[in-house]
Formats: structure tokens, sequence, C-alpha cells
């Protein structure tokens, strides 16, 4: 994923701005999906909610893909 960060306008950030940068953030991380319809191809850090573990996880690592619950157990 390449993903870009939007530029903040040049006196701050502003309403506009943060909800770009939340549709960002939303379309790259987030899902919501069974165990077995897990990302392919997660980045680290990307967030995923398991519903058939009814919990949201974490991609931990890449090579291999590790999953992680909040208190860092993988799942």
């Amino acid at each position: 994923m390449s993903q870009r960060v939007p530029p903040v306008p040049a006196n701050g950030p502003d309403m506009r701005w943060y909800n770009t940068l939340m549709a960002t953030v939303n379309d790259a991380y987030a899902g919501t999906t069974t165990t077995a319809q897990r990302p392919p191809k997660p980045v680290i850090g990307q967030h995923y909610f398991d519903t058939s573990l009814g919990v949201p996880i974490w991609c931990k690592s890449l090579n291999p893909t590790v999953w992680v619950n909040g208190s860092g157990t993988v799942v």
C-alpha cells in the first residue's frame, strides 16, 4: 500500500484536512471479515476486526505474517 498522508495546509490542520486524513487511514488500514478472509498483504500496524474472533487485531510482522490481539497474543 502506498497511501500518502495529505499535506498539512499552510495555516495548519483544519477539519477538511482531518477528514481527508481519516479517510486515507480508514481506506488503507481498516477491515472487517473472518479469520479466513484476513488481508493477504497487510502492512505492519494495520488493524483489522476479525469477526470470527470478535476482536480487533493488528499486523505485527510480514514474513511470516503475524496478527496479534490487543494484549499482544498471536491470533
